[in-house]
């Protein structure tokens, strides 16, 4: 074997042992791993992504500004009911036929509607069924949470909005018996603003005011 090839084998032995001796250094300096760090603040809520209502469809923008295709929300209308009587449940049990009922006005308010929560017939205070229904003028995502008899929450956002997401404004509906033993509704909103700046999946943990 000739002294450069001698040489150029005992470089690379020397080289591999000190390849093997700095990975030994560091296995025996590295330190034990230290405890998990506290949670960082949340960061700032993202803005929505563009998008844009064609009638009753809906588009949004792609990278690049292009647009996608229009997706069309408006379902197809359903069958035709079967006529009948509309049976209301009066309190107590028993039903009364919407016939024999007085005519109603539009110069006085109800106190409230018959509706099913829960497998039962219910008194639905006016100002709750108002709330609960609204008015549809706005292009939002609806969420309504029934808690027991005596709580509503109701929350709105922006279409395609995630529940997990601060882009939320959050109402809460309270049934209360007032001194004349009539059920009154107090509506409080969370945080007490108007803000659409809730998370929906933290409803029942908000300070409502």
């Amino acid at each position: 074997m000739s002294a450069i090839i001698k040489n150029m084998v005992l470089r690379k032995r020397q080289q591999e042992a000190d390849a093997s001796e700095r990975e030994r250094f560091l296995a025996q300096a590295k330190g034990d791993t230290g405890p998990k760090g506290e949670r960082g603040l949340p960061g700032a809520p993202g803005r929505p992504p563009l998008h844009e209502w064609l009638g009753t469809s809906l588009r949004f923008e792609l990278p690049g500004g292009r647009w996608g295709p229009a997706v069309e929300l408006k379902g197809r209308p359903g069958a035709d009911g079967k006529a009948g009587r509309v049976v209301v449940v009066a309190r107590g049990g028993g039903g009364t036929d919407v016939d024999t009922l007085a005519e109603g006005t539009g110069d006085v308010e109800p106190s409230g509607v018959v509706v099913y929560q829960a497998g039962r017939a219910v008194n639905l205070p006016w100002q709750a069924f108002l709330a609960l229904t609204g008015s549809g003028d706005e292009a939002l995502t609806r969420r309504v949470d029934f808690v027991g008899e005596a709580t509503i929450y109701r929350g709105e956002a922006a279409p395609g909005s995630s529940e997990s997401d601060p882009v939320w404004r959050i109402r809460r509906f309270t049934f209360v018996t007032g001194p004349d033993g009539k059920q009154d509704v107090n509506e409080t909103w969370a945080s007490g603003t108007a803000n659409f700046d809730h998370v929906w999946n933290d409803r029942a943990t908000v300070e409502y005011s």
